[in-house]
């Protein structure tokens, strides 16, 4: 059963305000969403990111993107960051 939460809902990642890791860093650790919700917006930005790239270049842009798509790839279910072996 899906429960909903008191928390407001994710900023919307065509808000250009969202262009700085410690925003993305501090919403990442918002207790209140859960890890597909995140993910969702962490693709959901990392969409517009892209686009915003592809029109007009930029350096802190491009290292946001770099490390969304880190965090995308190390949370992948399936995909362990480290093997479990003894």
């Amino acid at each position: 059963m899906k429960r909903e939460t008191d928390h407001r809902p994710l900023p919307d990642p065509k808000s250009h305000a969202l262009n700085n890791r410690e925003e993305i860093q501090d919403i990442l650790s918002d207790e209140g969403y859960s890890a597909d919700q995140r993910k969702d917006w962490l693709k959901e930005l990392l969409t517009e990111l892209s686009a915003a790239q592809s029109i007009e270049p930029d350096r802190e842009r491009e290292r946001l993107i770099l490390e969304i798509k880190d965090i995308i790839n190390i949370h992948q279910s399936g995909k362990p960051k480290s093997e479990d072996v003894l």
